[in-house]
C-alpha cells in the first residue's frame, strides 16, 4: 500500500521537499484513485522538470524509459518545463477522442523524484492534439511551491505572466518533426471534468477486460 512520507533531497536537480507516496513495486496504473474527496488528484511523476529523458508508465503498470534504435530517447531542444506525469486509473479513451493512454499532467515547480506518487491540485488544461489524437495535459500545482495558491489559469496569468505561453511553446518546438498541435487552454472545471471522464473510461475498460496495450519497444528500469 502506498504510504505517506517526506522527502528532503538536496540533489543537483533540486528535488522539491514535498509530501509524496511511495510507489516501488506497485502497479502504477492501479496504485491510487484518480481524485480525492478534497478534489486533489494523484499523479505519478514520469519526467522531472529539467530532465531530458522520456519515461512513461506502460500498460504493464511499470515505469519504463523510452529507447529508439537501442539508444535512450532524449528531448532534443529544451528540457521538460514542468514535472510530467500521469493520473492512475484514468484513460483518455478512443471514445473521448484520445490516445488510449492515462491522462497526462504537468505539475508546476521544481523537479520531483521520478516514480513518486504525489497529490496535486488541478488548475487548468493544456489542449493538445498529437498525431490527430487528443492528448490533453492537466496543469496542476502542489504545496510548498510559488504556485501553491493558484486555483485557476487566470490566477496563474496574474502571478506569472507568460508562463502558460511557455508551456504551449514547449510542446510546439521541443520535439522537432512530431505532429503536435496546441489548441489552447481549458479551465479548472474542464480539467476536473476530463479527469472524471477518464476515470469512468478506465473503470469501464478494466471491468470489460479491454484496457488497451500501449507498450512499445522500451527498456523497463523501475
Amino acid at each position: 500500500m502506498a504510504r505517506a512520507r517526506i522527502l528532503l533531497l538536496g540533489l543537483s536537480m533540486g528535488f522539491l521537499a514535498a509530501s509524496v507516496l511511495g510507489c516501488a513495486g506497485d502497479n502504477l496504473l492501479l496504485i491510487a484513485p484518480p481524485m480525492n474527496a478534497d478534489q486533489t488528484i494523484h499523479v505519478v511523476v514520469e519526467n522531472p522538470a529539467g530532465s531530458f529523458e522520456k519515461w512513461e508508465v506502460q500498460s504493464s503498470g511499470k515505469l519504463v524509459q523510452e529507447f529508439r534504435d537501442g539508444q535512450p530517447v532524449r528531448i532534443p531542444v529544451h528540457p521538460w518545463p514542468a514535472n510530467a506525469g500521469m493520473i492512475p486509473r484514468t484513460l483518455l479513451s478512443e471514445e473521448l477522442g484520445g490516445d488510449r493512454e492515462p491522462l497526462d499532467v504537468l505539475i508546476l515547480g521544481d523537479a520531483l523524484p521520478r516514480g513518486e506518487l504525489v497529490r496535486a491540485v488541478p488548475i487548468g488544461l493544456l489542449r493538445v492534439v498529437d498525431r490527430l489524437e487528443r492528448d490533453d495535459k492537466v496543469i496542476a500545482v502542489i504545496p510548498d511551491t510559488p504556485y501553491a495558491e493558484m486555483r485557476s489559469m487566470e490566477a496563474l496569468d496574474d502571478a506569472f505572466p507568460g508562463l502558460r505561453e511557455r508551456l504551449a511553446e514547449w510542446y510546439e518546438v521541443a520535439r522537432p518533426g512530431s505532429l503536435i498541435e496546441v489548441q489552447g487552454f481549458g479551465s479548472r472545471a474542464a480539467a476536473q471534468l476530463l479527469i472524471v471522464e477518464g476515470a469512468r473510461e478506465f473503470d469501464k475498460a478494466l471491468r470489460s477486460g479491454t484496457l488497451p496495450d500501449w507498450t512499445s519497444v522500451r527498456k523497463s528500469v523501475k
